[in-house]
Order: C-alpha cells, then sequence, then structure tokens
C-alpha cells in the first residue's frame, strides 16, 4: 500500500520486530549528584525550575533560617558531642563576654 508507514504490523516480515528508537543517554549528572548535595541539573518547567525544587528549596531555605535564628543550646551540644565520643580538650582561650540582658 502507498501511502503507510513502514513501521505499520502489516509491514513486518515474518516476525521482525519493529525498529526501535535509540535509547537516551545516560544523564551525566546523575554520578556528580551522588557526590554532592548541590543542587546541580534540576530540570526545566519552560524557562524556571520544575514546581518539586522550588518546593524543596523552599523548604530548606526555612529550615537553614530558622536555625540562624534560633538560640544555641551550648549544654545541649555539648552533651551531644560527649555522647558522640568528642572530648573538650582545651578552656576557650577568650573570656567570657558579659551579658547584654
Amino acid at each position: 500500500m502507498i501511502g503507510t508507514l513502514p513501521d505499520h504490523p502489516m509491514h513486518w516480515d515474518d516476525g521482525d520486530e519493529p525498529p526501535r528508537a535509540p535509547s537516551p543517554p545516560a544523564d551525566p549528572w546523575t554520578a556528580l549528584r551522588r557526590h554532592t548535595p548541590a543542587r546541580i541539573s534540576l530540570g526545566r518547567a519552560g524557562t524556571s525550575l520544575p514546581t518539586a525544587e522550588v518546593l524543596r528549596f523552599a523548604a530548606a531555605h526555612a529550615l537553614a533560617r530558622d536555625a540562624v535564628h534560633l538560640p544555641l543550646d551550648v549544654r545541649r551540644c555539648w552533651r551531644t558531642c560527649r555522647r558522640s565520643g568528642w572530648r573538650r580538650s582545651a578552656s576557650p582561650a577568650a573570656p567570657a563576654r558579659a551579658s547584654s540582658t
């Protein structure tokens, strides 16, 4: 038949498989992503990032912002360090500051 596509099943010869499209090349960024927490090769949605990546970044940014503004609980920090096997080896060189509050 003239005008039919060559990969149409009626044109296959004796059970031959239809031609397959070549597989896309492997993503070259995959190996690098395993070695870094950097946000690399996130994809695109038009001229922007995909929504899921924007939301992940916003959540991480909010956690970081909260962590910066929370007061440091030094006693809890030392307890955690001691439980992890860390020991204080020297006293701080600078004298303690007077509290302004």
